[in-house]
C-alpha cells in the first residue's frame, strides 16, 4: 500500500471515528456516560491503542483521569501514571493543559514528556501520542489523550481533524452541562406548576421546533433557488447579446440600398435601355451581385441569433421547471436516481459551463436508488459544480475539464465524485476547506462546503476533498448511504 493510500485510510477512520464521536455527543444524556462512549468510539473507529478523558481538579491543579479505553494492560494506577505531572510539572497531558494548546509527541516512548513513561508505553506498543485541551463540564479544563502505534502518527492533517473533535467534544460537553442545568430548571418549574401549563409549555415548544423546521426547509429552498435565479440571470445576458446583435444588424442592413436602386430604376423608367447601356447603368448588375451576397449573410447571422435566442428561452424554460419540481418535493425523502440528480445539477449549471467553455464528462457506473431528499443533496451538487467552474476558470488550463463519477462504494453506500483540473487546493489549506467562513476565493463566502459538509453528514454519509496541491486540480467525494442510516444507541 502506497503511503498515500495509507494516509487516505488513516484520514477516512478519523472522519469516521469524528462522525461517531458528534453522534455520541447527543445521544447520552450526561458527561459520566458521553466521556466513555467518546474514547470507545475513538480506539474502536479511529485506530487508536489507547484514549482517556481527564479534567483538572480546580484546588490541586492534579488530572484525574475521567474514563480510558484501549490496552487492557493498562490499569486505573497506569492511566493515573500517565496522567500525573510529577514534582516539575512535566507530563504531556499537563502541558497541553497548561499551555491550552495541543501537544504533540511523534516518538512517545524517546520524548522527555514520556518520563517515566517511556519504558511502560514501549512495551505496550505505543509509538506517538497527542493531548488536546478540552472544556468539561462548568467549564472545568480537561484534556483528551490519544496513543497510537504508529511512528509519527500525527500530520497537520490529522492534528487539525482531532483539533475539531476536541473541539467538538468541549462543545458537547459544555452543550450537555447546560442541558442539565435546565433540564433541572424545568423540573423544579414543573413541580410548581399544574399540568394544563406544562402541556401549553409543551405544545408552544412543539410549535416553535416545527417553525424551526420550516425555516430551515425554505433556507435550503432559498439557496437552490439563488442558484437559480443566477444561471436565469446568466442566460438572460446572452438573450439580451442576441436581441442587441439583431437590432444592430438590422439598423445597419444595407436593405435601404434596395429602395434607392428601385427609386433610380423609377427615375429611368422612359429610357431604362439607355440608362442601362449607360456607363452608370451597367454597373449595377455587379452592384446587385455584391448587395445580395451582403444580404444573404446578414439573413444568416440574424436567423443564428434568433435560434440562439430561442434555444436560451428553452434552457430558461428548463431551468424554471427543474426549480418548481423541486420546490414540490423539498423536505420529502423518496427513492431517486443519484444520474438523475446530477443531471439536474449540470443543467442548472449548463449557461455557466457553456459559456467559460468547460467540457463536462460522465463517468456514470450502475448504482442502487437512494432513498433520500433530493434536495439536500441537489443543494450539495450544485455548490460542488459552482466551485469545480470557478476553479478551472482561475486554473486556465488549456482544457478546462469537470468529470462527474456515480459509483458503488460497496456495502451500502454510493459516492459522486466531481473532479476538476483547476486551480487546485494548497495543503496547508485542505484541512480547513469545510471550515465555517474559510474561502481562498475573491468575493467567496466560505459557507457553501461547510454548509455541505454538514448537510452530508446529516443525511448519515460525508463529504471528502482531495488535491496534490496548486495547479494539480481537486476532488470532492459525496458519499451517501443507499437507505437513512437508523440511530444507534
Amino acid at each position: 500500500m502506497s503511503c498515500t493510500r495509507v494516509e487516505l485510510h488513516r484520514l477516512n477512520r478519523l472522519y469516521h471515528a469524528s462522525s461517531r464521536v458528534s453522534q455520541a455527543m447527543v445521544l447520552p444524556p450526561s458527561e459520566e456516560k458521553t466521556a466513555p462512549q467518546i474514547c470507545q468510539r475513538l480506539v474502536s473507529d479511529g485506530g487508536f491503542v489507547l484514549a482517556w478523558i481527564g479534567r483538572q481538579v480546580p484546588r490541586t491543579g492534579a488530572i484525574v483521569p475521567l474514563c480510558w479505553s484501549g490496552l487492557t494492560a493498562f490499569d486505573a494506577e497506569q492511566i493515573k501514571l500517565l496522567a500525573h505531572a510529577g514534582a516539575d510539572n512535566r507530563r504531556m497531558a499537563q502541558a497541553a493543559l497548561t499551555g491550552a494548546k495541543t501537544v504533540v509527541c511523534n516518538d512517545f516512548p524517546a520524548h522527555s514528556l514520556a518520563l517515566p513513561c517511556g519504558p511502560l508505553a514501549k512495551n505496550a506498543g505505543i509509538a506517538a501520542a497527542a493531548a488536546f485541551p478540552i472544556q468539561c463540564g462548568d467549564g472545568v479544563p480537561g484534556v483528551l489523550c490519544l496513543y497510537s502505534s504508529k511512528l509519527h502518527f500525527f500530520g497537520g492533517r490529522e492534528i487539525s481533524l482531532l483539533e475539531e473533535v476536541a473541539e467538538n467534544i468541549s462543545s458537547g460537553l459544555r452543550h450537555l452541562e447546560q442541558e442539565a442545568r435546565q433540564k433541572a430548571q424545568l423540573d423544579s418549574e414543573r413541580s410548581a406548576k399544574d399540568f394544563t401549563a406544562v402541556k401549553q409549555a409543551e405544545d408552544k415548544l412543539a410549535e416553535m421546533h416545527a417553525q424551526l423546521v420550516e425555516a430551515s426547509r425554505v433556507a435550503g429552498m432559498a439557496e437552490v433557488a439563488t442558484s437559480i435565479l443566477h444561471n436565469v440571470g446568466n442566460v438572460l445576458n446572452s438573450v439580451n447579446v442576441s436581441c442587441s446583435v439583431v437590432s444592430d444588424k438590422i439598423r445597419d442592413s444595407r436593405i435601404g440600398n434596395v429602395t434607392k436602386l428601385a427609386a433610380l430604376l423609377n427615375d429611368h423608367a422612359a429610357d431604362l435601355p439607355a440608362f442601362l447601356s449607360s456607363p452608370k447603368g451597367r454597373q449595377l448588375p455587379a452592384y446587385l451581385s455584391e448587395l445580395a451576397t451582403h444580404l444573404a449573410a446578414e439573413r444568416d447571422q440574424i436567423l443564428l441569433e434568433l435560434q440562439s435566442l430561442a434555444s436560451n428561452i428553452d434552457h430558461i424554460k428548463e431551468i424554471v421547471a427543474s426549480q418548481q419540481s423541486y420546490a414540490r418535493t423539498a423536505g420529502l425523502v423518496e427513492s431517486v436516481l443519484l444520474p438523475d440528480l446530477v443531471e439536474d445539477a449540470l443543467a442548472m449549471h449548463k449557461g455557466a459551463l457553456g459559456r467559460h467553455s468547460v467540457k463536462v464528462f460522465r463517468e456514470y457506473n450502475d448504482t442502487p436508488p437512494l432513498l433520500v431528499d433530493k434536495h439536500k443533496v441537489l443543494q450539495i451538487l450544485i455548490n460542488l459544480l459552482h466551485n469545480s467552474k470557478y476553479a478551472v476558470d482561475e486554473g486556465a488550463p488549456p482544457e478546462k475539464r469537470v468529470t462527474v463519477r456515480i459509483e458503488k462504494n460497496g456495502g451500502n453506500t454510493v459516492r459522486v465524485s466531481v473532479i476538476d483540473n483547476g486551480v487546485g487546493i494548497p495543503k496547508e489549506h485542505l484541512s480547513r476547506i469545510f471550515e465555517h467562513g474559510f474561502t481562498t476565493r475573491k468575493g467567496g463566502h466560505g459557507f457553501g462546503l461547510h454548509s455541505g459538509a454538514l448537510t452530508a453528514r446529516e443525511l448519515g454519509g460525508t463529504l471528502t476533498a482531495y488535491s496534490d496541491g496548486l495547479g494539480r486540480g481537486a476532488k470532492f467525494v459525496l458519499e451517501l448511504p443507499v437507505e437513512p442510516r437508523k440511530t444507534t444507541l
